[in-house]
């Protein structure tokens, strides 16, 4: 039973945990595709929080662009972490 209670958690608050890093792959492309927009995506080889020090609900986020085409995140909500990554083809 207590595995079961711990499970249901997890499942809670694993829903906040991927929204925020989908917040923070979206923020990061964002800032990668308009050029006009300068922000912590645009140094390859960081980690940084798009966010600080949290979203409202609480949940944190790291951004991490790996190459110029290619970049990862990870929510963070009570413990429960989540990963979005993201990568394009090139623009010639």
């Amino acid at each position: 039973m207590t595995i079961e209670i711990r499970m249901s958690r997890d499942i809670a608050n694993s829903i906040p945990a991927f929204f925020a890093a989908d917040a923070g792959a979206e923020k990061c492309w964002y800032q990668v595709i308009n050029e006009s927009v300068v922000g912590e995506c645009d140094t390859i080889g960081t980690s940084f929080n798009p966010f600080p020090p949290s979203l409202d609900n609480g949940a944190i986020v790291t951004a991490t662009r790996f190459s110029d085409t290619e970049l990862r995140t990870k929510g963070d909500y009570k413990g429960t972490q989540r990963n979005v990554s993201l990568s394009w083809p090139p623009t010639p």
